[in-house]
């Protein structure tokens, strides 16, 4: 018994995979951006479409979707994040120094404008320890900076609900010397009435 098999596109050409990512490229900010509500998917959705029509408008080799040309996208980024994460590891390793680092391509150059951000702008090749340091340095004083202000607002909440607290106390006590007054007035008329109706 036969099984079906599944219809494999050919394979891109290097032309291809370059108008591809000059495609990309045009709409980065929009297939880049990480909000994930239902206004923002469909919005990519569109753009893949119109991708799409732009790339096969100017191919010749053969006719792509808006689907397989999202999946070669996102495999390209996945080959390019490995090789990123495999030269950040020899960075680590050698401490900087001369190391195996993979080299890119000017395909892949272009691609890693794209997703840098996405990637931590870490280096990626020989040379770039010194802008590894500045990195971190700018990443470690952020995240200070973070922890800095969630601390002064968590300050800030505690203090608030304490005033609020303190308010709300103000009021109960408020209240509940009104009441006493009013129970001082009714037992001193119930007293006035009693002595006039004994006398």
């Amino acid at each position: 018994m036969e099984k079906n098999k599944r219809n494999r596109a050919r394979n891109f050409t290097s032309d291809e995979i370059r108008a591809l990512i000059r495609a990309v490229t045009k709409y980065s900010v929009i297939l880049e951006d990480k909000t994930t509500d239902s206004n923002n998917w469909e919005k990519k959705n569109e753009t893949w479409k119109q991708i799409a029509n732009e790339f096969n408008a100017t191919n010749s080799v053969f006719i792509r979707n808006e689907e397989v040309l999202r999946n070669k996208y996102d495999n390209l980024k996945k080959d390019l994040k490995k090789k990123v994460a495999y030269n950040k590891a020899q960075t680590f390793r050698s401490g900087g120094g001369a190391s195996d680092y993979k080299t890119f391509n000017e395909d892949e150059k272009e691609l890693l404008k794209i997703i840098s951000l996405s990637i931590n702008g870490l280096p990626t090749e020989p040379g770039s320890n010194e802008s590894l340091v500045m990195l971190q340095k700018s990443y470690t004083t952020n995240e200070e900076e973070r922890r800095v202000k969630k601390y002064e607002a968590e300050i800030q909440n505690l203090y608030q609900a304490a005033e609020q607290q303190k308010l709300e106390h103000l009021k109960r006590m408020e209240i509940l010397e009104i009441e006493m007054q009013s129970k001082k007035r009714q037992l001193l008329l119930q007293y006035l009435t009693h002595y006039k109706n004994n006398c």
